[in-house]
């Protein structure tokens, strides 16, 4: 057998591995790529989760219901849980600051809620829903961030 019978097919033999190579690596790419929108997905539902969760207790622990009753103390009781299962879902997911600031804001509401259930205050303190907005703003900021989203403020300060 002479060389320039077996040139052409040991060509078209490493055209084709080349071939298939390169196919392998582009479906790892995509494989990869759909993984990590995946991934971006879920960390945006459980933020938003966390987000409405706050909204659930803030409504239901300033209204004027009576949480020692039905029902009230199901209501109650309902927020309270979303807020808490739905902290943990972001404490497994998030970057550091986004699970600090979810956990400090969602314990500053269920103590709220605490408080206002027990009856200790009907109120709400001075202050508390400007200084709570204003870190959850924060937080929402961050929230995006560790989505990968475009921010137009500076959030270098936070």
């Amino acid at each position: 057998m002479q060389f320039a019978s077996i040139a052409p097919a040991a060509i078209t033999g490493v055209v084709g591995l080349a071939g298939i190579g390169a196919s392998l690596l582009a479906a790892r790419l995509t494989i990869n790529a759909e993984d990590k929108r995946g991934y971006i997905t879920e960390k945006r539902r459980i933020y938003a989760k966390f987000n409405a969760a706050i909204e659930d207790l803030w409504i239901t622990a300033t209204s004027s219901e009576d949480f020692s009753a039905e029902p009230g103390r199901s209501h109650y009781n309902q927020a309270m849980k979303s807020l808490s299962s739905s902290n943990y879902e972001v404490s497994l997911v998030a970057s550091g600051k986004v699970s600090e600031l979810s956990k400090e804001l969602a314990d500053a509401m269920i103590n709220l809620a605490y408080k206002l259930r027990m009856g200790r205050s009907r109120r709400v303190p001075p202050g508390f829903e400007d200084e709570f907005e204003q870190k959850r703003g924060v937080l929402i900021a961050l929230m995006r961030v560790d989505l990968g989203e475009k921010m137009t403020s500076n959030i270098n300060s936070i």
